[in-house]
């Protein structure tokens, strides 16, 4: 499976909820701006994660949880491998999923929907992406009454009811599809795994793109420099 580059008009901003790793950002770069001008908003609250958007260009984190208030809240952890809590890809702020754990981490929130109108202006061209492990139904709920679609051109989702039904039923998750004023694009929760090579091919263009531009740098420092030497010699 390749990953298509989609046709839009000029993206104002793309806005990853549930970051991870930050395999996502390469992939949503692909999709919508392989020059890497536009910036990149990421929401990830597990702290484990971080440091994966250090030497990213033009991305702007968040380590906040996607939520509809402003404040704190717990972060449960999943197991992992060896049945130890870890905050790794399923860990959520909903309790009610059955693959995390009683152990949690208080982390920060925001109130999303907030968040993008004052963010940005109406009629903007914001590309959104979540997956928020279940968090997602009243996130977009709030967002519905809000009115803060008027903001959204694309949106991709990975919904979590048919794997975790005790998160929404299925007439929820309809009457709530019914409410979001724009088609919702599926994030194929393989989508990342599929793609894997051509993930690896972004990420290296990425990273030879940072060492080209910091050598440009370096070399029309030099003769600066050896400039400057020049002339306190004499």
């Amino acid at each position: 499976m390749c990953i298509h580059t989609v046709q839009a008009p000029s993206i104002d901003a793309i806005v990853d909820c549930g970051g991870y790793t930050g395999d996502s950002v390469y992939l949503l770069r692909e999709m919508f701006d392989t020059n890497g001008q536009t910036p990149i908003h990421v929401f990830e609250p597990s702290p484990a994660h971080a440091h994966n958007y250090d030497r990213m260009p033009n991305v702007i984190l968040h380590q906040k949880a996607v939520w509809i208030t402003d404040g704190t809240i717990k972060l449960y952890l999943q197991l992992d491998n060896k049945g130890s809590p870890c905050s790794g890809m399923g860990s959520s702020i909903m309790r009610e999923k059955t693959n995390v754990t009683d152990t949690c981490i208080l982390v920060p929130c925001v109130d999303f929907s907030k968040w993008l109108m004052q963010t940005f202006p109406q009629g903007a061209h914001v590309v959104v992406k979540m997956n928020i492990e279940g968090a997602e139904y009243p996130v977009l709920w709030k967002m519905a009454d809000d009115g803060a679609f008027s903001r959204v051109y694309m949106l991709y989702v990975q919904f979590h009811h048919e794997k975790y039904p005790q998160l929404a039923s299925r007439q929820q998750y309809q009457q709530l599809i019914a409410r979001v004023p724009l088609p919702i694009q599926e994030w194929d929760r393989d989508l990342l795994a599929k793609n894997r090579r051509s993930l690896k091919r972004i990420a290296f263009r990425t990273h030879r793109f940072l060492w080209q531009t910091a050598k440009r740098h370096w070399r029309a420092f030099i003769p600066h420099q050896q400039a400057e030497r020049v002339v306190g010699d004499e």
